[in-house]
């Protein structure tokens, strides 16, 4: 979660346009923390993929007004897995053809 935010915000922010004023923007964020509830495997998950639930500490505004004074809280769920190596990936958003998280874990 913290590369995601930190890619997010080298990338210059989020563009937005705001529908019911028409106004066009864009979020910066903050990322402070993050706090990993419980997984579960789904049975439509390929094999050794999970899906957890996630608690976010986060800032988020409107590029040119001020930062919120205290970060709020985000929930989110997000599907991850192990690597060969033991690395935790990130499934949500690394679903390309080759990759381990459509595939599964061969065992």
């Amino acid at each position: 979660m913290f590369r995601q935010y930190a890619g997010l915000e080298a990338a210059g922010g989020l563009p937005v346009t705001l529908t019911a004023a028409g106004a066009s923007g864009v979020i910066r964020s903050r990322l402070y923390e993050v706090h990993k509830d419980g997984c579960e495997q789904l049975p439509v998950d390929p094999p050794g993929v999970y899906e957890c639930g996630v608690r976010l500490m986060v800032d988020m505004w409107l590029e040119g007004r001020p930062e919120p004074g205290e970060p709020a809280e985000d929930n989110k769920r997000i599907s991850v897995m192990q690597d060969d190596s033991g690395a935790w990936i990130d499934c949500t958003y690394n679903n390309d053809r080759d990759s381990i998280c459509r595939t599964g874990r061969r065992k």
